[in-house]
């Protein structure tokens, strides 16, 4: 309290003395803090990742007017955060390119671009086997549709110098440089526009010097512009839970060029998730796959029985990336992961994406590949997480 307010009360004849008292008393400031707060240098980012954004025709079939209606509504609250990242798996390159989602050749209604956002994504990674699909002018226009939604995207581009750039993101006062990379595309790439898609392997599939070449040109690059580096690898065979010895090949070099975080996509299923360190002690979190977060495939042709299965399972990834201006160090914690089955039923009716955590065997029975295999059961997707994924990952 204000002395001089007590003051004002105390009768005259004592003020006197009171002075008297107080003469030798340190001076109080009680409005102006005695030390200044030393400032955090840490800087924390949350982030929600997700698998492959497949769709495909009988999703297409579905829909009314290519509007995703209720089928995301159950996992929106899981996509969440400051950076909401997806892997565009197909081109969205509009009417005039023909619209497919059957034959390994596939392109999106702009629909499906536009309505993106409101599902919070904030970064989509273009680098995969379909991105050559409609040729350039498929890129051209899923790219211009993109850009003109203010969308940031990586892994495809519409000229050689942007090519040379690394796109950079901010967020909470943190630049990320985010890179994207393909094993490969089903179609040939003509060499005007060879600038449109970045690689990691040569036309034979290997992991050359050359292509170690150009992602360290790539990552030292982004390391110059940005805080933190992450890189998604289109990459690894279709319908497994091994790594190839490529992947892990790949994920060991980008630890030693200092990335942080690899997100893995391409194999329709999940993979493990692991920390490398590098020989200088840097820590890289590694995402090998996420599986289809969107998909709409009952048969799945060259695969098992049990992949098949698994090709209805997907995952999102929620963790904080954490990042010491002062020190310049980054550390992904906080790990999560929400396992998604993507439900629909008979002649697939009522598509809806479930997350595990709400997921029951009265639902399994219902699904549409309960009628090709008895194994499809909520027991044996449970089974199937319980071996991915050991206590390190927290599992919803």
């Amino acid at each position: 309290m204000n002395k001089k307010i007590i003051f004002a009360f105390i009768p005259v004849i004592c003020l006197f003395a009171a002075i008297v008292f107080l003469k030798n008393d340190p001076v109080v400031h009680p409005l102006k803090e005695t030390a200044t707060k030393a400032e955090t240098t840490q800087r924390e980012v949350t982030a929600s990742i997700t698998g492959d954004l497949l769709f495909e025709g009988p999703l297409y079939e579905w829909m009314d007017n290519y509007q995703f209606g209720n089928y995301f509504d159950q996992v929106k609250p899981y996509l969440k955060g400051d950076l909401i990242i997806g892997n565009q798996e197909v081109l969205v390159g509009g009417d005039e390119l023909g619209i497919s989602g059957w034959g390994y050749s596939f392109n999106a209604p702009y629909t499906i671009g536009e309505q993106l956002p409101s599902l919070g994504f904030n970064v989509l990674t273009l680098a995969n086997n379909h991105e050559n699909d409609r040729g350039l002018q498929g890129i051209i226009n899923t790219r211009q549709l993109f850009d003109k939604m203010n969308m940031f995207t990586s892994g495809m581009y519409l000229s050689q110098e942007e090519r040379n750039q690394t796109p950079v993101i901010e967020k909470n006062g943190v630049r990320f440089g985010v890179l994207a990379y393909t094993y490969s595309t089903n179609t040939y790439v003509g060499s005007d526009y060879n600038y449109a898609i970045p690689y990691f392997l040569d036309a034979n599939l290997q992991f050359t010097d050359e292509y170690k070449d150009i992602l360290k040109r790539d990552v030292e690059a982004a390391k110059a512009v940005s805080d933190v580096v992450i890189v998604a690898m289109h990459w690894g065979t279709e319908f497994t839970y091994d790594l190839t010895s490529t992947q892990r090949a790949a994920a060991e070099y980008l630890n030693e060029l200092g990335v942080d975080l690899i997100i893995g996509n391409h194999s329709h299923c999940l993979q493990p998730m692991e920390y490398l360190t590098s020989s200088t002690g840097h820590q890289t979190f590694v995402i090998y796959s996420l599986g289809n977060f969107v998909s709409a495939d009952v048969v799945v042709d060259r695969s098992s029985e049990l992949f098949k299965n698994m090709y209805q399972v997907g995952g999102i990834v929620n963790l904080t990336i954490c990042h010491d201006i002062a020190t310049k160090e980054t550390t992904i914690e906080n790990v999560e992961l929400t396992p998604v089955v993507n439900q629909y039923e008979n002649d697939y009716q009522n598509f809806r994406l479930i997350p595990f955590n709400q997921y029951n065997e009265t639902l399994a029975s219902q699904h549409y590949r309960r009628q090709y295999s008895d194994l499809f059961t909520y027991e044996v997707i449970r089974q199937q997480l319980d071996q991915l994924y050991d206590e390190s990952i927290i599992i919803n």
